[in-house]
C-alpha cells in the first residue's frame, strides 16, 4: 500500500528534517570541548525578525522563512555550523545564506547574491554569500525540502469533516499563521516538530472561534491518528505557547491601531530604505543604503 501524502510527510520529518539538540546549550559535535559561544537565542531572534521582513517587503510567502530557519538551526547543529556559534559575524552570515537559499529553490522570483550581500549593509560580500551558501548546502547534505508547519496545515485542513465550512477552514489557516510564526521565532521551542505545530495550531485556531469540544475531540482524534503523532505524550507547553500567540493575534487584530494595516504592511513600513518603486524586481539592479531592520552594522 502505498503512504499517505501525511505519511511520506512524517517520514521525510523524522529521517531527515527534525531539528534534534539544543545549539546553545550543548553540541554533539563537541561532547568534551563545546565551542565558547559569542551568540545566544536573541541574536537568532533578531536575525529571525530580519528574515520576515525581508520577506514581507518582497511579498514572498512566510513559508520560506520556516524553510531558510530550519536549514539555519539543522546548519547550526553540525561541526561545520558550530564555528558560527563563537562568531556573531559567522552567524549572520549564515542566517543570510539560508533565507538567499530558501528564496532561490522556494521563491518564483530569483534573486541574486549582491542582492543579499546589499541588504547588510556592507557587512559581506556577494562572494562571501556565495560561499557561505556552499558551506550550508554541503553541511545540510541537500536536503532542502523540509515539510513545513504550512504544508501540514493545508494537509490536516483537506481532513476536516464536511461540517466544518469552507469559512471557518479559510479562517483556520489563517489564525495558523501567527502560531507557526511564533514556533519558528521561539528557540524554546525549536525541537517542536511542524507536523505537531501544525497540529496545535490547527486545533487552537478551530477553539477560538468557538467550535463545539465534542467535535473538537474528535478532530483532535483524527488528526493525530492520520499523523501519527501521540499528542498525549508531546510538551503541553508547545499547545500553551502556540495558544498564547493567537489569542494576542486576535487582540492585536481587534485593537484600534490595528484598523487597515496587515502584518505585511506594518513590517514593509519599519524598512523604508527599500524603496517598493525600485525597478530591482525587474531588472535586478537595486541599491540600498542600510540594512532593513538594523541587524547588521
Amino acid at each position: 500500500m502505498e503512504p499517505t501524502i501525511l505519511e511520506a510527510m512524517r517520514k521525510q520529518e523524522e529521517e531527515h528534517y527534525a531539528i534534534r539538540g539544543d545549539y546553545f546549550r550543548q553540541h554533539d559535535c563537541f561532547p568534551t570541548a563545546p565551542p565558547t559561544l559569542n551568540v545566544d537565542h536573541a541574536n537568532r531572534e533578531s536575525m529571525t525578525e530580519w528574515s520576515y521582513k525581508v520577506i514581507d517587503f518582497l511579498s514572498f510567502h512566510h513559508e520560506t522563512v520556516e524553510i531558510s530557519m530550519n536549514y539555519f538551526d539543522r546548519y547550526l547543529l553540525t561541526k561545520a555550523g558550530a564555528e558560527a556559534l563563537g562568531c556573531s559575524k559567522l552567524f549572520q552570515l549564515a542566517n543570510m545564506a539560508c533565507l538567499y537559499l530558501s528564496i532561490k529553490i522556494h521563491e518564483d522570483v530569483v534573486l541574486d547574491s549582491k542582492f543579499m550581500a546589499n541588504l547588510s549593509n556592507g557587512l559581506f560580500t556577494h562572494d562571501q554569500v556565495e560561499q557561505m551558501e556552499l558551506h550550508v548546502l554541503a553541511a545540510l547534505q541537500w536536503y532542502l525540502h523540509p515539510p513545513t508547519a504550512v504544508a501540514f496545515v493545508r494537509e490536516y485542513l483537506n481532513l476536516l469533516p464536511h461540517s466544518v465550512s469552507d469559512a471557518m477552514k479559510e479562517k483556520t489557516a489563517s489564525l495558523c499563521e501567527p502560531q507557526i510564526q511564533t514556533s519558528v521565532m521561539d528557540y524554546s521551542l525549536i525541537n517542536a516538530k511542524a507536523s505537531t505545530v501544525a497540529l496545535f495550531s490547527v486545533m487552537n485556531a478551530l477553539k477560538v472561534q468557538g467550535m463545539d469540544p465534542v467535535l473538537l475531540g474528535h478532530i483532535g482524534s483524527l488528526l493525530s491518528y492520520a499523523s501519527r503523532i501521540d499528542h498525549e505524550s508531546v510538551r503541553t507547553d508547545i499547545q500553551q505557547s502556540l495558544y498564547q500567540a493567537v489569542i494576542e493575534h486576535i487582540t492585536d487584530a481587534s485593537s484600534p491601531t490595528a484598523v487597515g494595516m496587515n502584518c505585511a504592511g506594518g513590517l514593509a513600513a519599519s524598512i523604508s530604505p527599500l524603496n517598493k518603486e525600485s525597478s530591482y524586481m525587474d531588472e535586478q539592479r537595486a541599491t540600498f543604503n542600510e540594512s532593513p531592520c538594523g541587524v547588521f552594522s
